[in-house]
């Protein structure tokens, strides 16, 4: 199983929801972050790996994971 999908689960137990709830939750985030017209902001979100035209939960956690990861930035910079 993949990070992405471990951490929903773990959200929804932790939260007493479903995990469909959590990731409706994170999809409408996903939407919302997409129509920021900073273009630095639009230029960060191009660097997320995604197989369609928005990254799913899991494909944004898997990055976002990857990203934390010891000795690399935070900083999502273009």
């Amino acid at each position: 199983m993949n990070t992405g999908r471990r951490a929903i689960q773990e959200v929804a137990k932790r939260s007493g929801v479903s995990e469909a709830t959590v990731r409706r939750e994170i999809e409408a985030v996903i939407t919302a972050a997409q129509k920021n017209p900073d273009p630095l902001v639009r230029a960060r979100w191009r660097r997320v790996p995604c197989a369609g035209r928005y990254p799913t939960p899991e494909e944004l956690i898997e990055y976002l994971s990857r990203q934390a990861e010891p000795g690399k930035s935070m900083l999502l910079a273009p």
